[in-house]
């Protein structure tokens, strides 16, 4: 009989933590977890949140414990680089350092601050990991001009389906001139730079958001919403679910978009936003 998924993981992360030889207690600090929280883990009594998984997979510096999670789809970015890609450790925290940098200042880093932020006395040593993350389709930089390294969300690996030809606009109502335009989409044009995961949608209590059953949310990773965004939320540690948010007093009201549906309420201090809606993906065939 197949264990369940949270006690293979809880006894994943305990050999791994008892390979580097540390105690729950620092394993708990190096995670950003409550030791209690972090000691229900190993014991397989807690479900983990996908922002835990993330946070634990940081924390011991291992994407072991959590290939699991991964076979089809995984929304954490640490996961999806370190099993799909084979990077290095060193290469992992110069796509972190290259992330975290542009997101507060706006702009990618020179070499000199990929170095000084990293420890490196070498700009050679810099930019030979830039090189390899480069040619592994993690990275892109402009030949000639400077802080122009980007981050590149992971590829499909079905080749081919990075951009899709856009040829072109269709009317929904009256009927428009056919003109065949020369130009590409992808997701990352839509994306940008925001770190987003993909979920599957399971059941009807978005249906009237046009949102239903078997369709792909695009979900920007963020722990605030505002007032009447879609959102992505965990409530009390474990039940995640897809609803408008709304704040009334020190409660927070989870809409469903459902006239059938009532809404989830709940106390502030047991909801955890886990991002917001984008956009869909659907597919008919």
């Amino acid at each position: 009989m197949l264990l369940p998924i949270r006690i293979r993981f809880g006894r994943a992360i305990r050999r791994i933590r008892e390979e580097q030889v540390i105690n729950q207690e620092e394993a708990a600090a190096r995670c950003g977890l409550h030791r209690t929280y972090y000691s229900d883990i190993e014991r397989g009594v807690r479900n983990v949140s996908i922002v835990n998984i993330e946070k634990v997979a940081r924390g011991l510096k291992t994407s072991r414990a959590t290939n699991f999670f991964c076979k089809r789809t995984c929304t954490s970015p640490f996961i999806r680089y370190n099993r799909r890609m084979a990077i290095t450790r060193r290469q992992k925290e110069v796509i972190d350092f290259l992330t975290n940098f542009t997101q507060k200042n706006g702009y990618s880093p020179s070499y000199e601050e990929i170095a000084h932020g990293l420890g490196l006395t070498s700009l050679a040593t810099v930019h030979k990991h830039v090189t390899n993350l480069q040619n592994k389709g993690l990275l892109q930089r402009a030949h000639n001009r400077s802080r122009s390294i980007e981050v590149l969300p992971p590829r499909s690996s079905k080749k081919g389906f990075d951009r899709l030809p856009l040829v072109g606009r269709i009317a929904a109502g009256k009927p428009i001139e056919a003109v065949e335009m020369a130009e590409t989409i992808s997701l990352g044009d839509i994306i940008g730079n925001r770190e987003v995961f993909a979920l599957e949608v399971r059941g009807d209590s978005m249906r009237d958001e046009h949102i239903v059953s078997g369709d792909y949310v695009l979900v920007e990773r963020t722990a605030t919403a505002r007032e009447g965004e879609i959102i992505v939320a965990l409530v009390d540690g474990y039940d995640a679910t897809l609803k408008r948010f709304y704040r009334e007093g020190g409660m927070v009201r989870l809409q469903p978009s459902n006239k059938e549906m009532a809404p989830i309420f709940a106390p502030a201090a047991n909801v955890a936003i886990q991002g917001k809606v984008l956009g869909i993906l659907r597919k008919y065939a």
